[in-house]
């Protein structure tokens, strides 16, 4: 395990955590996996604290508590293909997992004593190399972000310094071209 220093709004306190990662390389195909874990806790509150209630910031200064970007586990993998890999047209498709464990949520009596639920997203992708003779090449892409359209709270707002609900991004498609010179 690795320790580190995080200064925010609380007194600045160890965060420990581990990563995992794999990858391989070879000819059409890439592939890797991560996973981390990770543990972040902090005490008093040093700026900002009339944003606080008073009976919130006198259980922090006793206690130890979550911080709010305290996410448990994160774990991603994917995998991509090259067609015509050594050609002027090669065409890539890949795929992506990305799986977390929720941040952090307060409870009526523990500042960000709770953890939201974990959730998971699949993302792919197909780029289309293109010689159209113009500079150093074109690529078309399509993306498609969050294909299971998975409702996801990354924060509900009742953290600690969090104010407002955060949702991640809904399905998404996008398109792109990409013109090098």
């Amino acid at each position: 395990m690795r320790r580190l220093w995080l200064a925010t709004s609380i007194t600045p306190v160890p965060v420990y955590g581990a990563v995992l990662t794999i990858s391989y390389d070879q000819g059409p195909w890439s592939i890797y996996g991560n996973a981390a874990y990770g543990r972040a806790v902090g005490t008093h509150i040093i700026s900002a604290q009339f944003n606080f209630a008073p009976d919130k910031l006198a259980y922090i200064a006793q206690n130890y508590i979550h911080l709010d970007h305290d996410q448990t586990w994160t774990a991603s993998a994917g995998a991509a293909y090259t067609f015509n890999q050594g050609t002027k047209y090669p065409t890539r498709v890949s795929a992506d997992l990305l799986v977390q464990s929720g941040l952090r949520a307060s409870t009526p009596t523990v500042p960000n004593g709770a953890s939201l639920p974990e959730y998971a997203t699949v993302n792919a992708s197909i780029v289309q190399k293109l010689d159209l003779g113009i500079g150093q090449g074109t690529e078309l892409r399509l993306d498609v972000l969050n294909i299971g359209d998975a409702v996801y709270e990354i924060r509900n707002g009742t953290g600690v310094g969090v104010g407002a609900p955060q949702f991640g991004i809904r399905r998404a498609i996008l398109a792109g071209l990409t013109q090098r010179f």
